[in-house]
């Protein structure tokens, strides 16, 4: 969970919210997109900081990296679509979870969609994954897209 405060130009807290983050898993250099919303944002920010609230320690056994292949991304009407086959190379079964991040020409995230299923993934088989991520800025301010997935496995056993 990470809290989002708006500051002022001091650096005083304008607002602040809670959210979530899309990956239950974040390795070492890694990073994971989260999102708030502000229902009444204050009129005039400097900027925003985040503070990380609480993290929990996974172990070894519980988490398995998925390998992602084939993956394609593109436009269309519902938003940019993104395609990947997502491969269980492990040895044990796991319930996947994905998340798609797209960014902009300047590497900052706009917009972002995790997928999860309870139906589990046998150790070597392949699960397509497609999915429409709408960016949380007009389409015609974007410019060059690119996007990013993020794929785990959690043990079944």
């Amino acid at each position: 969970m990470v809290r989002v405060y708006l500051v002022a130009l001091d650096g005083s807290a304008l607002a602040q919210r809670d959210g979530l983050i899309a990956r239950p898993l974040i390795r070492p250099n890694e990073s994971a997109p989260y999102g708030v919303l502000f229902d009444h944002p204050p009129a005039v920010i400097a900027g925003s900081v985040v503070e990380l609230l609480n993290a929990t320690r996974a172990t070894r056994t519980q988490w398995t990296m998925l390998t992602v292949q084939q993956t394609r991304g593109d436009w269309q009407a519902s938003g940019y679509h993104v395609s990947a086959q997502l491969v269980n190379a492990s040895k044990v079964a796991v319930k996947p979870i994905a998340v798609v991040t797209l960014f902009d020409a300047n590497q900052r995230v706009i917009g972002f969609r995790q997928f999860s299923t309870e139906n589990v993934l046998d150790a070597g088989l392949t699960l397509p994954l497609a999915l429409d991520v709408a960016p949380n800025v007009p389409v015609q301010l974007i410019g060059a897209v690119h996007y990013a997935i993020a794929a785990d496995g959690e043990s079944t056993q």
